[in-house]
């Protein structure tokens, strides 16, 4: 359920709470975030893309366990594709031609 309030009743209740400090510093990573997804899709090749996204997701929704990190959210071929910004032959091809080269 959404409700609306107008922007000031916002902060003024965020002040109010003391949670003012939290939430600007999560505006702060999810711009900071947005920013790191920018400058990927500007500066990284389409074949890196898709490993650099699932490394990304790894680190933020995986479980950590000494060896390793274990990321059990199931995506596909073609979500992974739109995230990364290059069509689903292509993010299919580069993820298979990399787990077959590294392997």
């Amino acid at each position: 359920m959404l409700k609306q309030i107008p922007c000031d009743q916002f902060f003024a209740r965020l002040r109010h709470d003391s949670l003012f400090e939290g939430f600007v510093q999560y505006l702060g990573v999810r711009i900071a975030d947005q920013q790191q997804v920018i400058a990927n899709l500007v500066t990284v090749d389409s074949e890196q893309r898709p490993g650099k996204a699932l490394l990304q997701l790894a680190r933020t929704m995986g479980k950590t366990n000494p060896r390793s990190i274990r990321f059990e959210l199931r995506i596909s071929h073609e979500e992974l594709s739109e995230m990364v910004g290059t069509t689903r032959p292509r993010g299919s091809a580069c993820l298979c031609s990399d787990f077959t080269t590294s392997v």
